[in-house]
């Protein structure tokens, strides 16, 4: 079942943003942050996320 807002999900391994949607592409750093765990990755195939600034823990890759 897909979630029906991402404000109530937290806590990933991993969040792959796959589609530059604005949706996705807008998150706010903390946002972005919140939806990975500490030590997790925020795999980014589209650069998107390049310019974020994501709290130290976070793994960030991107293509």
């Amino acid at each position: 079942m897909l979630a029906p807002r991402l404000d109530q999900l937290a806590g990933f391994d991993a969040v792959l943003g796959a589609v530059p949607h604005a949706a996705y592409r807008n998150f706010a750093d903390a946002e972005l942050a919140r939806l990975v765990k500490a030590g997790g990755l925020v795999a980014d195939l589209k650069g998107m996320w390049r310019e974020r600034k994501l709290p130290n823990g976070l793994k960030y890759w991107t293509l």
